[in-house]
Protein backbone atom coordinates (compact mmCIF):
# COMPACT_ATOMS: atom_id res chain seq x y z
CA UNK A 1 0.00 0.00 0.00
CA UNK A 2 1.78 3.35 -0.77
CA UNK A 3 -0.38 5.48 0.94
CA UNK A 4 2.09 8.45 0.96
CA UNK A 5 2.53 8.75 -2.86
CA UNK A 6 -0.92 8.93 -3.74
CA UNK A 7 -1.64 11.55 -1.46
CA UNK A 8 0.40 13.69 -2.99
CA UNK A 9 -1.03 13.30 -6.66
CA UNK A 10 -4.04 14.84 -5.18
CA UNK A 11 -14.02 16.99 -22.46
CA UNK A 12 -16.08 17.45 -24.32
CA UNK A 13 -17.15 13.57 -26.05
CA UNK A 14 -18.85 14.86 -29.20
CA UNK A 15 -21.74 17.62 -30.28
CA UNK A 16 -24.39 15.72 -28.89
CA UNK A 17 -23.35 14.50 -25.60
CA UNK A 18 -21.66 17.63 -24.47
CA UNK A 19 -24.03 19.38 -23.30
CA UNK A 20 -15.00 31.21 -2.42
CA UNK A 21 -14.04 28.31 -0.72
CA UNK A 22 -15.90 28.69 2.40
CA UNK A 23 -14.47 28.08 5.58
CA UNK A 24 -17.42 26.51 6.75
CA UNK A 25 -18.37 22.93 5.36
CA UNK A 26 -21.36 23.40 2.65
CA UNK A 27 -24.75 22.44 4.19
CA UNK A 28 -26.18 19.85 1.84
CA UNK A 29 -30.43 19.47 2.00
CA UNK A 30 -30.93 16.05 1.96
CA UNK A 31 -34.99 16.88 1.27
CA UNK A 32 -33.76 19.57 -1.12
CA UNK A 33 -32.63 16.58 -4.36
CA UNK A 34 -31.69 17.23 -7.81
CA UNK A 35 -31.58 14.15 -8.95
CA UNK A 36 -32.86 10.55 -7.47
CA UNK A 37 -31.10 6.97 -9.39
CA UNK A 38 -34.12 4.16 -8.65
CA UNK A 39 -32.71 1.03 -8.66
CA UNK A 40 -31.20 1.70 -12.13
CA UNK A 41 -29.84 -1.55 -14.69
CA UNK A 42 -28.02 -1.28 -17.57
CA UNK A 43 -27.32 -4.27 -19.71
CA UNK A 44 -25.05 -4.11 -22.55
CA UNK A 45 -26.08 -7.68 -23.69
CA UNK A 46 -29.00 -9.28 -22.85
CA UNK A 47 -27.33 -12.84 -22.87
CA UNK A 48 -24.77 -11.46 -19.96
CA UNK A 49 -24.58 -10.37 -16.80
CA UNK A 50 -25.71 -6.57 -16.53
CA UNK A 51 -22.91 -3.56 -16.43
CA UNK A 52 -24.47 -2.22 -12.91
CA UNK A 53 -27.80 -3.29 -11.08
CA UNK A 54 -29.84 -1.98 -7.81
CA UNK A 55 -28.49 1.58 -7.99
CA UNK A 56 -30.30 4.02 -5.70
CA UNK A 57 -29.01 7.31 -5.15
CA UNK A 58 -30.11 10.71 -4.40
CA UNK A 59 -27.53 13.89 -5.21
CA UNK A 60 -28.81 17.27 -3.75
CA UNK A 61 -28.39 20.30 -5.04
CA UNK A 62 -24.77 21.84 -4.49
CA UNK A 63 -23.46 18.64 -3.34
CA UNK A 64 -20.36 17.07 -5.09
CA UNK A 65 -20.34 13.31 -4.99
CA UNK A 66 -17.44 10.92 -6.17
CA UNK A 67 -17.66 7.63 -6.99
CA UNK A 68 -14.91 5.16 -6.40
CA UNK A 69 -14.24 1.36 -7.14
CA UNK A 70 -12.24 -0.86 -9.24
CA UNK A 71 -11.42 -1.03 -12.72
CA UNK A 72 -14.99 -2.39 -14.04
CA UNK A 73 -16.85 -1.84 -11.71
CA UNK A 74 -19.60 0.24 -13.48
CA UNK A 75 -18.64 3.69 -12.23
CA UNK A 76 -18.58 5.26 -16.23
CA UNK A 77 -21.46 3.20 -17.13
CA UNK A 78 -23.58 5.05 -14.15
CA UNK A 79 -22.00 8.52 -15.21
CA UNK A 80 -23.06 7.91 -18.60
CA UNK A 81 -26.75 6.50 -17.79
CA UNK A 82 -26.94 9.94 -15.79
CA UNK A 83 -25.78 11.96 -18.77
CA UNK A 84 -28.62 10.20 -20.69
CA UNK A 85 -26.23 8.49 -23.09
CA UNK A 86 -27.47 5.13 -22.58
CA UNK A 87 -30.86 3.78 -22.82
CA UNK A 88 -33.11 3.77 -19.54
CA UNK A 89 -36.40 2.50 -18.00
CA UNK A 90 -39.17 4.41 -17.02
CA UNK A 91 -38.45 6.04 -13.52
CA UNK A 92 -34.69 4.82 -13.21
CA UNK A 93 -33.57 8.50 -13.11
CA UNK A 94 -35.91 11.07 -11.62
CA UNK A 95 -34.70 14.79 -12.55
CA UNK A 96 -36.14 17.66 -10.15
CA UNK A 97 -34.80 20.39 -12.70
CA UNK A 98 -36.42 21.34 -15.50
CA UNK A 99 -34.24 19.65 -18.21
CA UNK A 100 -32.96 21.58 -20.70
CA UNK A 101 -29.74 21.63 -23.02
CA UNK A 102 -28.20 22.67 -20.17
CA UNK A 103 -28.90 20.60 -17.53
CA UNK A 104 -25.66 18.33 -17.82
CA UNK A 105 -22.18 18.99 -18.78
CA UNK A 106 -19.82 15.98 -19.25
CA UNK A 107 -16.48 16.54 -19.11
CA UNK A 108 -13.90 13.05 -20.27
CA UNK A 109 -10.44 11.84 -19.92
CA UNK A 110 -9.16 13.53 -22.52
CA UNK A 111 -9.82 17.68 -23.14
CA UNK A 112 -10.64 16.53 -26.67
CA UNK A 113 -10.47 20.48 -27.76
CA UNK A 114 -11.39 21.47 -31.38
CA UNK A 115 -7.57 22.09 -32.66
CA UNK A 116 -8.31 24.41 -35.38
CA UNK A 117 -10.08 27.19 -32.70
CA UNK A 118 -8.19 29.28 -30.08
CA UNK A 119 -8.67 28.14 -26.81
CA UNK A 120 -11.10 31.40 -26.02
CA UNK A 121 -12.96 30.07 -28.92
CA UNK A 122 -13.06 26.40 -27.81
CA UNK A 123 -14.64 27.42 -24.38
CA UNK A 124 -17.35 29.75 -26.27
CA UNK A 125 -18.26 26.86 -28.74
CA UNK A 126 -21.08 25.20 -26.63
CA UNK A 127 -23.00 28.53 -26.35
CA UNK A 128 -22.48 29.27 -29.81
CA UNK A 129 -24.27 25.83 -30.90
CA UNK A 130 -27.11 27.03 -28.43
CA UNK A 131 -27.32 30.78 -29.97
CA UNK A 132 -25.61 32.94 -27.66
CA UNK A 133 -24.31 36.18 -29.33
CA UNK A 134 -21.14 37.35 -29.86
CA UNK A 135 -20.93 40.11 -26.99
CA UNK A 136 -22.40 37.19 -24.05
CA UNK A 137 -19.90 34.47 -25.57
CA UNK A 138 -17.28 37.07 -25.30
CA UNK A 139 -17.98 38.04 -21.96
CA UNK A 140 -18.57 34.64 -20.14
CA UNK A 141 -14.84 33.26 -21.74
CA UNK A 142 -13.12 36.19 -20.97
CA UNK A 143 -14.64 35.52 -17.40
CA UNK A 144 -13.52 31.81 -17.41
CA UNK A 145 -10.03 32.72 -18.87
CA UNK A 146 -9.44 34.59 -15.91
CA UNK A 147 -10.87 31.59 -13.65
CA UNK A 148 -8.48 29.06 -15.05
CA UNK A 149 -5.89 31.14 -15.03
CA UNK A 150 -5.24 31.61 -19.14
CA UNK A 151 -6.32 35.06 -19.95
CA UNK A 152 -2.75 35.51 -21.41
CA UNK A 153 -3.09 32.58 -24.00
CA UNK A 154 -6.63 33.25 -25.31
CA UNK A 155 -5.28 33.39 -29.01
CA UNK A 156 -3.42 30.28 -28.33
CA UNK A 157 -4.39 26.92 -30.22
CA UNK A 158 -4.78 23.83 -27.95
CA UNK A 159 -1.48 22.54 -29.63
CA UNK A 160 0.29 25.11 -28.54
CA UNK A 161 -1.04 24.44 -24.56
CA UNK A 162 0.41 21.53 -21.92
CA UNK A 163 -2.26 19.24 -21.30
CA UNK A 164 -2.62 20.06 -17.62
CA UNK A 165 -3.65 24.14 -19.43
CA UNK A 166 -6.02 21.86 -21.94
CA UNK A 167 -7.29 20.14 -19.10
CA UNK A 168 -7.91 23.64 -17.58
CA UNK A 169 -9.88 24.93 -20.96
CA UNK A 170 -11.87 21.61 -20.89
CA UNK A 171 -13.19 22.31 -17.54
CA UNK A 172 -13.57 25.92 -18.16
CA UNK A 173 -15.51 24.76 -21.39
CA UNK A 174 -18.10 22.83 -19.73
CA UNK A 175 -18.76 25.47 -17.16
CA UNK A 176 -19.48 28.17 -19.67
CA UNK A 177 -23.34 26.71 -20.34
CA UNK A 178 -23.66 27.02 -16.26
CA UNK A 179 -25.12 23.39 -16.24
CA UNK A 180 -26.80 22.44 -13.03
CA UNK A 181 -24.66 18.79 -13.09
CA UNK A 182 -20.88 18.75 -14.16
CA UNK A 183 -20.28 14.86 -14.59
CA UNK A 184 -16.47 14.93 -14.44
CA UNK A 185 -15.15 10.89 -15.48
CA UNK A 186 -11.76 10.58 -14.20
CA UNK A 187 -10.48 14.00 -16.42
CA UNK A 188 -7.28 14.13 -14.13
CA UNK A 189 -6.40 10.58 -14.54
CA UNK A 190 -3.10 11.32 -17.03
CA UNK A 191 -1.44 14.41 -15.45
CA UNK A 192 1.48 14.31 -13.19
CA UNK A 193 1.09 13.99 -9.58
CA UNK A 194 1.80 18.46 -9.14
CA UNK A 195 -0.49 19.15 -12.06
CA UNK A 196 -3.12 17.08 -10.51
CA UNK A 197 -2.96 18.43 -7.39
CA UNK A 198 -3.60 21.59 -8.95
CA UNK A 199 -6.32 20.89 -11.32
CA UNK A 200 -7.88 19.22 -7.92
CA UNK A 201 -7.79 22.46 -5.73
CA UNK A 202 -9.25 24.55 -9.35
CA UNK A 203 -12.21 22.17 -9.61
CA UNK A 204 -13.09 22.68 -5.86
CA UNK A 205 -12.64 26.13 -6.08
CA UNK A 206 -14.59 26.69 -9.56
CA UNK A 207 -17.00 24.63 -8.51
CA UNK A 208 -18.08 26.17 -5.31
CA UNK A 209 -17.75 29.57 -6.18
CA UNK A 210 -20.20 28.85 -9.17
CA UNK A 211 -22.88 26.49 -6.56
CA UNK A 212 -22.64 23.81 -8.95
CA UNK A 213 -23.19 19.94 -8.34
CA UNK A 214 -20.65 17.37 -9.71
CA UNK A 215 -20.43 13.54 -9.56
CA UNK A 216 -16.67 12.57 -9.98
CA UNK A 217 -15.44 9.33 -10.72
CA UNK A 218 -12.36 8.56 -10.15
CA UNK A 219 -9.82 5.99 -8.95
CA UNK A 220 -7.71 7.94 -6.26
CA UNK A 221 -9.07 7.49 -3.46
CA UNK A 222 -6.88 11.29 -2.13
CA UNK A 223 -8.60 13.44 -4.79
CA UNK A 224 -12.53 11.88 -3.65
CA UNK A 225 -11.75 12.24 -0.08
CA UNK A 226 -10.24 16.21 -1.38
CA UNK A 227 -13.05 17.26 -3.47
CA UNK A 228 -16.28 14.99 -2.29
CA UNK A 229 -19.26 15.29 0.45
CA UNK A 230 -20.21 11.82 0.11
CA UNK A 231 -18.27 9.02 -1.77
CA UNK A 232 -20.10 6.50 -3.64
CA UNK A 233 -18.00 2.88 -3.45
CA UNK A 234 -18.96 0.57 -6.16
CA UNK A 235 -18.25 -3.14 -6.14
CA UNK A 236 -18.71 -6.40 -7.55
CA UNK A 237 -19.71 -7.41 -11.42
CA UNK A 238 -22.23 -6.56 -11.86
CA UNK A 239 -21.44 -3.31 -10.12
CA UNK A 240 -23.66 -2.21 -6.80
CA UNK A 241 -22.93 0.20 -4.19
CA UNK A 242 -21.99 -1.13 -1.32
CA UNK A 243 -21.05 1.89 0.21
CA UNK A 244 -21.70 5.54 1.21
CA UNK A 245 -19.32 7.62 2.91
CA UNK A 246 -19.99 10.94 4.57
CA UNK A 247 -17.25 13.43 4.59
CA UNK A 248 -17.57 15.48 7.32
CA UNK A 249 -14.91 18.51 6.39
CA UNK A 250 -14.74 21.95 6.24
CA UNK A 251 -14.80 22.98 2.26
CA UNK A 252 -11.81 24.97 2.21
CA UNK A 253 -9.50 21.65 2.32
CA UNK A 254 -5.99 22.62 2.42
CA UNK A 255 -2.70 20.56 3.11
CA UNK A 256 -3.51 21.10 6.64
CA UNK A 257 -6.60 19.01 5.98
CA UNK A 258 -4.56 16.24 3.68
CA UNK A 259 -2.14 15.92 6.77
CA UNK A 260 -5.01 15.51 9.34
CA UNK A 261 -5.35 12.16 11.35
CA UNK A 262 -8.83 12.36 9.98
CA UNK A 263 -8.10 12.28 6.60
CA UNK A 264 -6.49 9.26 6.93
CA UNK A 265 -8.85 7.69 8.49
CA UNK A 266 -11.00 8.48 5.38
CA UNK A 267 -8.58 6.35 3.46
CA UNK A 268 -8.02 3.45 4.91
CA UNK A 269 -11.92 3.28 5.32
CA UNK A 270 -12.10 3.62 1.94
CA UNK A 271 -9.66 1.00 1.09
CA UNK A 272 -10.63 -1.40 3.04
CA UNK A 273 -14.49 -0.69 1.30
CA UNK A 274 -12.73 -1.54 -2.14
CA UNK A 275 -11.06 -4.23 -1.46
CA UNK A 276 -14.07 -6.12 0.39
Amino acid sequence: MHIASDLTSLAFPDLLSFCKLSMQSQRIDPDNPLLQVHNLQIEYNPDRLPAIENINLQISKGEKVAVIGKSGCGKTTLLKAIAGLLPLGNNELRWHYPQTLNSTAYVFQEPALMPWLSIQKNIELPLKMRGAGTEKRQKISDQLLHEVSLEHRADSLPGELSVGMQMRISLGRALSIEPALLLLDEPFAALDAITRQQMNRLLLRLTTDHRMTVILVTHSIPEAIMLADRIVVMTGSPGTVSQVVEINAPRNRLQAWVNSPRFMQYYLELEEAIEA
